[in-house]
């Protein structure tokens, strides 16, 4: 019996091969796929069913003749259509071309390169497709300007089912540019099933993920670059349960030098890395997609060939990372690994900008540090009112770039674009308060922490929330060094939270309901939570969120963290003394690049008298710790000394926030009970000036410093 042939069933035949072909990630674009599809189809068509000349018209002479599919795989009396592209030597497509197409053995073609497994009631206006046998073969061949390409063709019984197996590799996984051989097979529906993969022509293999894993026409596999891939086989739209393939994982990356880099500004330093897999073998990382980090890149940036580039002054680590997705991702990875990390010193002195904002303020008030206006506030910038309602500012961070500053309100999310001193609301009008940036800038942690508390990933660049699945107020934030992942605290208990990786995830790092504050290794490695238990200081590594051996401190009740830029320290404050912990060593569990191990010790300061820490400022140069309190008595703990003291502060009644300068000579801070900015002397460890700011309110009237920041660079 034919089968009868429509442009409609062109259409639905071309729309299904790109829903099949199509990742799950874009279904929720089906109806734009749907038409772009019907198009195409349309297109192909028009052009194919005549019109044009001899001659093509383009930018050269033409040298290739491209047909789609390139091989056919044919139930009898299936219809596929040809599509036919001719290119210049430079491969441009060019135009007004006329393709000439013609069949043997058990095909025929169309003029317009509609195939049918049979024979076609007419070639210039096809309806009929009469089914041939039901195995034999074909070949279409395609003609333009003198050139010629040819199409087999497979027609076979329908195909029920595809198999794919492999012989999995020694030691779990491929090195390098080391290779594995997949095999398919085809089978009909018959009980039991018959082997017919003889009849059913070429097969095609896919790897899900051609960054860690390729494999050409004849199934054989090649390890490109750390990371995993399923590996599919797949005949006439029939595709295999997926097999896994494993591309090495790094076990160790190594920089060098490996000791400390002192560079004058616009200096340069080249890194080298050294990258060795699972199984002891060297990874090219010409063929590695690295990521360098640098924790301050307003003291230096690392280019993707780890050249380091001093911007300004102050001190940074830099650290290489094989972090996925972009490296190490796919199926059965998505593990990062960082180096060791490089400190870089960059000589002479800060010149940047301090923000400065109250809760109830109208405006933000920029004060620079340097030139003829050093030290003297600038002109305000006007905060946009939500409805003709002033928003009321509850937190203010900016990010490590110091491109962008980010203000959480009562009414929206703000943004402040630095390098013109304007400020836009956010897309969702959205409380909350700013907990986190990620260090490259595109996320931020954004929670409503009310009666009904709500918590989001703010997209940057897209200005888009995700709400994260989390019921309790969301009180402390933190990101990877490689803003892979976040630790958030959360009713007490930590999640570790990723919106980079696919699908995105939520997952629970410890059900204790004491946490208090979270930080991460500039290194990349470790998480440290304060308050677990509630006493104890507890490393979490990076790549599994696992406990690490030899990472627990106990102390009476730790309240902040924060680690120094060196990841050589960790610093946890409570009410009557600082924990300072020292790690020596980070590594991993032998032959794995997870977990990770930690070997650290730990010493306490008593604090002078009783406080409650609310910001911790940590120098660049790892030196001087600054403890915040709701009263104006900064606390100053000399990381090399071990000692503590208080610095009063002229005017003002209780600290609010504040920022240190990237070189560490200054720091910036707002106090209740004033108008005033306090610049306090590292070197002398005092109030050293007093700037009026002149914040006010709707009505006029003064308001305080509430949220101080200094942008780093």
């Amino acid at each position: 019996m034919g089968s009868r042939y429509s442009k409609l069933d062109v259409s639905r035949f071309h729309l299904g091969k790109v829903l099949i072909q199509g990742s799950m990630q874009f279904r929720r674009h089906s109806r734009f796929l749907c038409l772009a599809a019907t198009l195409v189809v349309a297109i192909f068509l028009l052009g194919g069913c005549g019109g044009g000349s001899d001659t093509p018209a383009g930018t050269g002479t033409p040298t290739t003749l491209i047909v789609t599919p390139n091989v056919l795989s044919l139930n009898a009396g299936q219809v596929v259509q040809l599509t036919s592209q001719l290119d210049d030597g430079a491969g441009n497509p060019l135009t007004n071309t006329v393709f000439t197409y013609t069949a043997t053995g058990g095909v025929q073609v169309s003029n317009a390169g509609l195939v049918c497994a049979g024979t076609w009631d007419s070639l210039t206006a096809p309806v009929v497709c009469t089914p041939g046998p039901a195995t034999g073969t074909g070949t279409v061949t395609v003609a333009s300007a003198g050139i010629t390409t040819t199409v087999n063709a497979a027609i076979h019984v329908r195909i029920a089912r595809m198999t794919i197996s492999t012989t999995a590799p020694g030691g779990g996984c491929n090195s390098q540019g080391e290779t594995q051989q997949f095999t398919a097979q085809a089978f009909d529906s018959s009980n039991p099933p018959v082997n017919i993969t003889s009849t059913v022509g070429a097969i095609t293999y896919t790897s899900s993920n051609t960054a860690s894993v390729t494999i050409d026409a004849n199934g054989l596999a090649t390890a490109v670059q750390p990371g995993g891939a399923f590996i599919t086989a797949s005949s006439n739209g029939v595709v295999s349960v997926p097999a896994t393939f494993s591309s090495c994982q790094p076990l160790s990356i190594v920089l060098t030098p490996n000791t400390p880099i002192s560079l004058a500004a616009a200096g340069t330093s080249q890194l080298t890395a050294t990258v060795t897999d699972i199984k002891g073998n060297p990874i090219n990382t010409a063929n590695l997609a690295l990521t360098y980090l640098t924790s301050s890149p307003g003291v230096a940036t690392v280019g993707a060939t780890g050249l380091i580039t001093a911007v300004g002054a102050g001190s940074t680590g830099v650290v290489a990372s094989c972090s996925p997705p972009i490296c190490n991702g796919g199926a059965n990875a998505n593990i990062p690994v960082y180096s060791n990390l490089v400190p870089v010193t960059v000589s002479g002195t800060s010149s940047t900008t301090v923000y400065v904002t109250g809760a109830n303020s109208t405006s933000i008030v920029p004060i620079p540090t340097s030139g003829t206006s050093s030290n003297t506030a600038g002109t305000a910038i006007t905060i946009p009112q939500n409805n003709s309602v002033q928003p009321v500012i509850n937190s203010f961070l900016m990010s490590r770039d110091g491109s962008k500053a980010f203000l959480g309100s009562d009414k929206e999310l703000l943004v402040l674009t630095t390098s013109s001193n304007t400020i836009a609301a956010s897309s969702n009008a959205i409380p909350g308060k700013v907990l986190a940036v990620s260090p490259d800038g595109a996320e931020v942690i954004y929670a409503d922490q009310s009666a009904a508390p709500k918590t989001y990933v703010y997209d940057v660049g897209t200005d888009a929330f995700i709400q994260l699945t989390l019921t309790t107020p969301t009180t402390a934030a933190a990101f990877s060094a490689d803003s892979l992942k976040a630790y958030l605290v959360s009713g007490g208990q930590v999640w570790a939270a990723s919106a980079a990786l696919s699908p995105p995830f939520l997952r629970q790092v410890s059900a204790t309901m004491t946490a208090t504050d979270v930080s991460f290794l500039s290194q990349g490695s470790l998480g440290y939570v304060a308050g677990i238990t509630p006493s104890q200081v507890t490393a979490y590594a990076t790549c599994d969120n696992s406990v690490v051996p030899g990472g627990t401190s106990t102390f009476p009740a730790p309240l902040k963290i924060t680690s120094s830029f060196d990841s050589t320290r960790v610093y946890a404050v409570e009410a009557g003394q600082v924990d300072d912990i020292t790690i020596s060593s980070i590594g991993t569990v032998a032959n794995q690049n997870c977990p990770a191990t930690v070997t650290q010790t730990s010493t306490t300061v008593p604090l002078p008298g009783s406080v409650t820490p609310n910001q911790l400022i940590l120098t660049t140069d790892d030196k001087n710790l600054y403890i915040t309190t709701p009263t104006n008595q900064l606390v100053h703990y000399d990381t090399t000394a071990h000692t503590t003291n208080a610095i009063t502060l002229a005017s003002g009644t209780a600290i609010t926030t504040g920022g240190a300068t990237l070189d560490g000579q200054n720091l910036y801070l707002g106090a209740t009970g004033t108008n005033d900015v306090h610049r306090i002397s590292v070197t002398t460890g005092s109030d050293a000036q007093q700037i009026s700011v002149g914040l006010k309110d709707t009505s006029g009237n003064a308001v305080s410093p509430d949220f101080v920041v200094v942008q780093p660079k």
